[in-house]
């Protein structure tokens, strides 16, 4: 009998952790898209505002500086290109939807189990009916969450994976700041890496690309 309840326990606790996870999961692949198309538009607006400096400061660019320039300009749309042809194999938007189908799913099964759990009115046949269709559930989703979605859903369940008062505190930040910078790391970079590498140039070389009278 005891056997029975710890199996019970088992899934129940597995298809909780599971669907609550394909959520978080979800709404990081939605986050993702969301700061991928933004990332492709910023960096389209550095082009144009390259070709429009080229323009506007021809007079007082040297040869160099106006190389420099078209150099940026020409790097940068090859680096918009490959980044949105690889952006769009990743197919954020996607694989979030493809992730909120598999936790509805899955929460269908969840709010069939859960009453009969907690009404200890669960057979052995039953659970393996239950547990059939899980697994099937699972099977047609091919993606799978990564363990800092795991670490998410338990830090937004502290009390149930003993993360709550103030002495766990840090490593409730600490894993929200991990899944955040799962997120936005690449596309930081990606917005932040061109006009910095372009100021340190012309901090460094400015006298060179400015034409001196």
């Amino acid at each position: 009998m005891s056997s029975d309840n710890d199996a019970l326990k088992t899934f129940y606790e597995k298809i909780w952790k599971t669907r609550g996870t394909r959520f978080i999961a979800a709404a990081r692949l939605k986050h993702m898209n969301g700061l991928s198309v933004a990332s492709v538009a910023i960096l389209s607006v550095y082009v144009l505002l390259i070709s429009t400096l080229a323009i506007v400061f021809q007079k007082m660019l040297s040869d160099l500086g106006q190389s420099v320039l078209n150099a940026a300009n020409i790097s940068l749309s090859i680096i918009i290109l490959a980044f949105s042809l690889i952006e769009n194999a990743r197919n954020h938007l996607g694989n979030s939807d493809a992730m909120t189908s598999c936790a509805m799913a899955l929460s269908k099964i969840y709010n069939k189990f859960q009453p009969r759990y907690l009404d200890k009115a669960v057979s052995s046949d039953q659970l393996l009916k239950f547990s059939e269709e899980y697994d099937g559930v699972i099977a047609s989703c091919p993606l799978n969450h990564l363990l800092i979605d795991l670490d998410k859903f338990k830090q937004e369940n502290r009390d149930q994976f003993g993360l709550s008062g103030c002495e766990n505190l840090i490593t409730r930040w600490q894993i929200s700041a991990a899944w955040w910078l799962s997120i936005l790391w690449l596309y930081l970079l990606a917005i932040v890496l061109p006009p910095v590498v372009l100021w340190v140039l012309f901090f460094h070389f400015g006298t060179a690309f400015i034409v001196t009278h």
